[in-house]
């Protein structure tokens, strides 16, 4: 069992990848989905729209075509989903996974 100090701390490692591996969708694509997550972290859109659980099921079953599907639901646009996700799959221990 991973105690909380470290689930914690990969919730961190996996908020600052996503926060760095994401492009700014405020301003670049005018669906509704970034109209009201606009400026907030990909974990906090995870957190809003009640998609960690299956953020996290998409990582740990490595489905990279999912995971893409969990961060586009979440707000983020094709390429930064693909982005992200590609910095999750290429170092996954560093996130917690």
């Amino acid at each position: 069992m991973v105690s909380l100090g470290k689930k914690l701390t990969a919730l961190i490692l996996v908020s600052f990848a996503l926060t760095t591996c994401a492009t700014d969708v405020t301003n670049k694509d005018s669906s509704m989905g970034n109209q009201l997550h606009g400026g907030m972290t990909v974990n906090e859109r995870l957190a809003e729209m009640g998609l960690f659980s299956e953020w996290d099921k998409a990582v740990k079953s490595r489905s990279r075509l999912h995971m893409i599907e969990v961060l586009k639901l979440a707000g983020l646009d094709e390429g930064a989903a693909k982005a992200t996700v590609d910095a999750v799959l290429a170092n996954p221990a560093l996130y917690g996974f």
